[in-house]
């Protein structure tokens, strides 16, 4: 009951606040398509790296 009646809160608090939220969620959303553009990109290069140095040999 606690938990429902709390959800509904957060519902309403987020509704009130929406268009704030919505930015921020779209501008957090923005920033870790980058991020994990980049993590992609950075893992490929570490694991080709990681492949020449250990089975070349």
């Amino acid at each position: 009951v606690c938990l429902c009646s709390m959800s509904i809160c957060i519902v309403t608090c987020i509704t009130k606040h929406s268009n704030v939220y919505l930015r921020y969620i779209s501008y957090t959303v923005y920033q870790l398509t980058f991020s994990i553009k980049y993590a992609i990109e950075f893992s490929v290069a570490i694991l080709k790296v990681f492949k020449e140095n250990c089975f070349s040999h």
